[in-house]
């Protein structure tokens, strides 16, 4: 790709992420998408079919950038609840370098207009789902559903970068990971 293609390319998905990280989806039309992106309209339709794939493609990309440094980072000889706790403490730190991605990828619910499709797009709650079924595998967990787990996990998570987000936590979230992925892991705990 020629460097304005991928300029281009890039703004529209960023323009993407944060109109649609912000929960705006439904109200967000081609010319604001285009407006955010500072492309013409027509434009967008050059790299994407339709809005749908638009927000297919940037949680696809965003989420696989996060999954391989989970699955990098994360050390697999560590006991399942520390994996957890690894994996909740990097997904802070990705997410105060990048908040608008962060706040897409893992706080928006892609499933209203993606459907089953988001499952598609993402492998992050499976990587997550993994790691919490072998915690619960070793009698490790509350006896509730490893997606009931994910849930309970994800939602500390989250919770601590949408309070970042919207101003609640004023601390880095880099300054707090190690305290948020303890409190993570804690809600699943035995």
């Amino acid at each position: 790709m020629a460097r304005g293609i991928a300029d281009k390319r890039g703004a529209i998905l960023r323009a993407a992420i944060r109109l649609f990280g912000a929960g705006q989806f439904h109200g967000t039309t081609i010319p604001t998408l285009a407006r955010e992106a500072g492309v013409a309209e027509g434009t967008i339709y050059t790299y994407f079919e339709s809005k749908e794939e638009l927000a297919f493609k940037a949680l696809h990309e965003s989420s696989a950038a996060l999954e391989q440094e989970l699955v990098n980072a994360v050390p697999q000889q560590a006991e399942p609840l520390e994996q957890l706790a690894f994996a909740a403490t990097l997904l802070l730190q990705v997410a105060e370098d990048d908040l608008e991605r962060a706040r897409y990828v893992l706080c928006v619910e892609h499933e209203s207009y993606l459907g089953a499709r988001a499952t598609e797009a993402s492998a992050l709650p499976g990587l997550v789902e993994f790691m919490v079924a072998n915690a619960a595998a070793r009698g490790e967990t509350k006896p509730l559903s490893p997606s009931v787990l994910v849930a309970l996990w994800l939602g500390v998570v989250r919770a601590a970068i949408t309070s970042r987000v919207y101003g609640a936590l004023e601390q880095r979230l880099s300054d707090v990971a190690e305290v948020v992925s303890r409190a993570a892991v804690d809600a699943i705990r035995r």
